[in-house]
């Protein structure tokens, strides 16, 4: 190789930087793909992108929710909350987010009168759970780090079907972090791979 060569190569290397991405998952055993017939996949609830990237990963969600089960009936987010917007229920919904976020229990009651409104078998709720974004300091890498997660709530006791929580990690070679959004399409894309339809 030419010394020109080698120079070349050792900046293409600096300047993609490096990426990763890694997931957790738990499928509760009484889980069945087949139960699910009808489906409400409700916003992305977000720190630090915006509505236009959310939608964006909303709408890739379901998409691959419906290549690998043709056969399901899916309500999207912005329907979803305009039935709960008609039956006064938003609050309901707003209000359960935050006692998930905070307790980590589902409020079956509360999951139960809302799937009876949207009249679902299941509902998904992803969330941006954990951002992390640090330009270099001259000493270390610039980092950008999300966590997202996916969690279906259904069954006859609606508990948690499955809960998969994808992280995504973007070091540049440079100074400045990479934007959220890179890292949180990672984290997202590790999901898709692995969404149990």
């Amino acid at each position: 190789m030419t010394k020109a060569a080698v120079i070349i190569f050792v900046v293409i290397v600096s300047l993609a930087g490096c990426s990763s991405a890694k997931l957790d998952s738990y499928v509760s055993p009484s889980y069945s793909a087949g139960q699910v017939r009808r489906v409400a996949v409700m916003p992305i609830s977000n720190q630090r992108i915006d509505a236009g990237q959310a939608i964006e990963l909303n709408r890739a969600f379901i998409q691959e929710l419906q290549r690998r089960n043709p056969g399901i009936e899916v309500i999207g987010g912005q329907e979803a909350i305009a039935a709960l917007n008609r039956q006064n229920q938003a609050d309901l919904w707003a209000n359960f987010l935050v006692g998930y976020s905070t307790s980590g229990l589902p409020n079956t009651r509360t999951l139960s009168a809302l799937a009876e409104t949207l009249k679902v078998d299941a509902i998904v709720q992803g969330a941006m759970l954990r951002v992390i974004q640090e330009d270099s300091s001259g000493y270390n890498y610039p980092l950008t780090q999300v966590s997202i997660r996916y969690t279906m709530f259904g069954g006859k006791d609606w508990a948690v079907l499955w809960e998969l929580t994808g992280e995504g990690k973007v070091q540049p070679y440079g100074y400045a972090a990479a934007p959220v959004f890179e890292a949180a399409k990672l984290a997202h894309d590790k999901i898709l791979e692995q969404l149990p339809f």
